[in-house]
């Protein structure tokens, strides 16, 4: 995994909150996965309902130490 998909990349999201995208490469799955796992309730989007969809960091980085 890149340290990009972690720490996420250079002038990234300022809260460090991931995107779809940013948070399958860090969980080394494909981007329709996460939509499973936010129907599943393993990961919890940021924001209200019109917003883009981010994930918090601190989550999708416990989740990949769970083997998720």
């Amino acid at each position: 995994m890149s340290p990009e998909a972690v720490d996420g990349p250079p002038g990234g999201d300022p809260t460090g909150a991931l995107t779809p995208e940013e948070a399958a490469e860090a969980l080394q799955v494909r981007p329709d996965r996460i939509a499973a796992m936010v129907d599943e309730g393993l990961l919890h989007p940021l924001g209200g309902p019109g917003e883009a969809q981010r994930f918090s960091r601190a989550e999708v980085e416990a989740v990949r130490l769970q083997g998720g």
